[in-house]
């Protein structure tokens, strides 16, 4: 039967009242009770009642008997679901605020139904067991693509800071490097001018001296000054890094108390040169010797026997007695031994000589030069005797 005041069906004919609307329903006779039959006698055809109840505004088919039924379930409240939907559509939107820079007007665009009007409108929701989903994923990823907020331009790195200039060595100029800004230079105690580039100083070749004392000298920050030296040949490299040099305390000319390195370089040098003078039959190349030295040695350099030989300058050796050093003031004494081969102009016949110096060295003209040298016995070299001077 149907609700007289709503038309809503009533399914449970034992309701007194309309679920939809509460209405009071009319009461309505049962059906007579049927005597029970014999199974072997077919039961009496009897025309089943059927009411008519008018229910405005259209008529409603009478209700037959129905057979008892489960009672409807209760209703479902709208409630729950609505506010499931708006908390889904809050969501959605601070999402899309976040995704679009939280731009309202592309919020807008992107979800009309958070507009002004959208939101006063009633929405009348049917009734349904899953709540209404706002948009699907993919529709979403499209309007997030779509109205999606460039990505920054990448800010540039600084650029580096480019290397220091690197002086070049070359046929032409050498190149000393590691050296202070502050530093002066001289070769055999004469000043050699310099291009600084960085810490690398560029000098003329050609005013290099062959062989040559190359001594650098700067001033420290505590005012003190300090200096290294090496010794230059024409085996010697156009590149030189006196950073790896054994720099000592000295005074502003580059004086310092020389150590056994230093001696050893100065006797191998000066030894080398004497030879040389030899062979020339000339005192030129005894660079590194004072002038009381080369005025004695020169009876050496032109006597007979030295003069019928000539001396191998390559393969000589010099070695220091380390021991034997000592140094006062402005003198340096050591022994050395020397080997050295000559080859007798008489018969060409090659023949070696070892013999044992003491070596008085002496700071003159800014430089360390051999002020004298003597032959020293086996016996008091070994003893770290010296030889007597005349």
């Amino acid at each position: 039967m149907y609700c007289g005041k709503c038309g809503h069906k009533i399914e449970n004919p034992n309701a007194h009242f309309c679920p939809k609307c509460g209405a009071q329903l009319p009461k309505i006779a049962a059906p007579a009770a049927q005597p029970q039959a014999d199974a072997t006698t077919p039961p009496p055809q009897t025309p089943s009642a059927t009411a008519q109840i008018p229910v405005p505004p259209r008529p409603v088919p009478s209700a037959e008997a129905q057979p008892p039924i489960q009672p409807a379930p209760a209703k479902k409240h709208r409630l729950p679901v609505v506010l499931l939907i708006l908390l889904l559509l809050v969501v959605a939107g601070a999402a899309a605020w976040f995704l679009l820079g939280m731009d309202v007007d592309k919020v807008k665009t992107m979800l009309p139904f958070l507009s002004k009007e959208s939101t006063q409108a009633s929405v009348d929701l049917p009734e349904v067991d899953e709540p209404l989903l706002p948009a699907t994923a993919e529709t979403s990823e499209q309007a997030v693509a779509a109205t999606a907020t460039p990505q920054p331009t990448a800010t540039p790195l600084p650029t580096a800071t480019p290397a220091p200039e690197k002086a070049v060595a070359s046929d032409t100029q050498t190149v000393l490097r590691g050296i202070p800004e502050d530093a002066s230079i001289t070769a055999n105690g004469i000043g050699i001018p310099f291009t600084l580039v960085g810490k690398d100083a560029v000098i003329d070749s050609s005013l290099l001296p062959v062989p040559c004392q190359l001594r650098v000298t700067a001033q420290k920050d505590d005012g003190r000054y300090s200096s290294a030296v090496c010794f230059f040949t024409e085996d010697s490299s156009n590149d030189l890094d006196f950073s790896t040099l054994s720099w000592q305390d000295s005074t502003s000319d580059g004086f310092s108390t020389p150590t056994a390195g230093t001696m050893l370089s100065l006797a191998t040098d000066y030894y080398e040169g004497f030879l040389k003078a030899i062979n020339a039959q000339s005192l030129d190349p005894l660079v590194y010797s004072t002038a009381d030295n080369t005025a004695d040695q020169s009876e050496h350099v032109f006597s007979d026997l030295n003069n019928q030989s000539v001396w191998d300058t390559e393969t000589f050796t010099c070695q220091i007695d380390e021991s034997s050093l000592t140094t006062n003031n402005d003198i340096a004494l050591f022994n050395v031994t020397y080997s050295a081969y000559r080859t007798r102009d008489e018969d060409g016949e090659t023949v070696s000589n070892t013999n044992h110096r003491t070596i008085r060295a002496r700071w003159d003209g800014s430089m360390w030069k051999v002020d004298a040298i003597a032959f020293l016995s086996d016996a008091d070299f070994a003893a770290h005797k010296y030889a007597d001077f005349k």
